[in-house]
C-alpha cells in the first residue's frame, strides 16, 4: 500500500481532548466535507460514561445523510426516552431498533438528518446538543473527539483538482500525487 492510499484509508483516529460541544462546529464541517458513508464522529464524555456520535449513512455529492445514533445501555436508559421524544417533537426522522434478547442494550435510537453538506452542520450540532441535554450532560462538560473513516470519492477527486490548478501543476510531485488520488 502507497502512502498516500495510506493516509486516505486511515483508520486509527486521532484523539482530541477537553473539547466543549461548542468547540466542535469545525470538526462536524471536516467530518462532513472530507469522509464517506461508514465514517464516524464519536464525542465521548470525559468525565462519566458516555458518548455522542453521528456517522455518515449515504453521500452523493453535496447530499449527506447523517445518523445521530444512541444505545440503551446503562448509561443512557434512564434518559432514553427522553431524548426519543425530544428527537421526535423536533421533527427529526427517527427509528428505534429493538434487539430482542439483548439485555445490556435492547433499544437503539437512529436519529436521521439529511440534506445539503451546508445545511446539515447546524442541524447536526442541534442533535448533539439536544441529546446531550436530555442525557443530563452539563454545559461545561469536556469530550475527547475522535474521527474513523475513509476519505470520499468527492473529496480525493477536489483535492487532485486543486493540486492541477496549482502554479506549475504542483510539478512532479504533484502530478504524481494527483494521478495516485485520481486512482483511489
Amino acid at each position: 500500500m502507497n502512502l498516500l492510499n495510506a493516509l486516505l484509508h486511515w483508520n486509527k483516529p486521532i484523539a482530541y481532548r477537553g473539547l466543549l460541544l461548542t468547540d466542535i462546529k469545525r470538526f462536524v464541517e471536516g467530518f462532513l466535507h472530507q469522509l464517506g458513508p461508514g465514517s464516524v464522529l464519536l464525542l465521548e464524555h470525559e468525565t462519566r460514561r458516555g458518548f455522542l456520535q453521528l456517522a455518515i449513512v449515504d453521500r452523493r455529492d453535496q447530499w449527506l445523510k447523517v445518523e445521530y445514533g444512541l444505545p440503551d445501555a446503562d448509561w443512557s436508559r434512564d434518559q432514553f426516552d427522553q431524548v426519543h421524544d425530544a428527537m421526535e417533537n423536533a421533527g427529526y426522522s427517527i427509528e428505534v431498533e429493538t434487539n430482542e434478547g439483548n439485555e445490556q442494550i435492547p433499544r437503539f435510537l437512529r436519529v436521521y438528518v439529511e440534506g445539503n453538506r451546508s445545511d446539515l452542520t447546524v442541524a447536526l450540532l442541534q442533535v448533539l446538543e439536544t441529546a446531550a441535554n436530555k442525557l443530563e450532560f452539563g454545559v461545561e462538560d469536556r469530550y475527547t473527539l475522535q474521527v474513523m473513516g475513509e476519505a470520499a470519492p468527492e473529496y480525493t477527486d477536489e483535492l487532485a483538482t486543486r493540486l492541477e490548478q496549482s502554479p506549475r501543476g504542483g510539478g512532479l510531485f504533484g502530478r504524481t500525487i494527483t494521478k495516485l488520488l485520481r486512482r483511489s
